[in-house]
């Protein structure tokens, strides 16, 4: 959970639609976990610490999910740890 942040929605056709949803509370958390049950392909915008704990979770939950992470970075976590992780992982 991310309490107390605001969530960045982007500017995109479609946002809107009842099976995009936010992080940020437990209700949040809830209506996620509930749709990932039922949704076979799922897209995770955030490609840090939360969106990577979320693939992760909903992975576990739903093992015949098809989770596609996007993010305006190349590398996870790229913003906080720094491009170098990339190479780090690479070696």
């Amino acid at each position: 959970m991310a309490t107390g942040a605001s969530p960045k929605i982007p500017n995109m056709e479609g946002n809107n639609l009842t099976n995009v949803f936010t992080l940020r509370n437990y209700n949040d958390m809830e209506k996620i976990k509930h749709a990932s049950l039922k949704f076979k392909n799922i897209s995770i915008i955030g490609a840090s610490f939360i969106g990577m704990e979320l693939a992760s979770s909903i992975k576990k939950l739903n093992p015949k999910a098809e989770i596609t992470i996007l993010d305006s970075n190349q590398i996870p976590f790229q913003k906080i740890l720094g491009r170098e992780i990339g190479t780090a992982v690479e070696k």
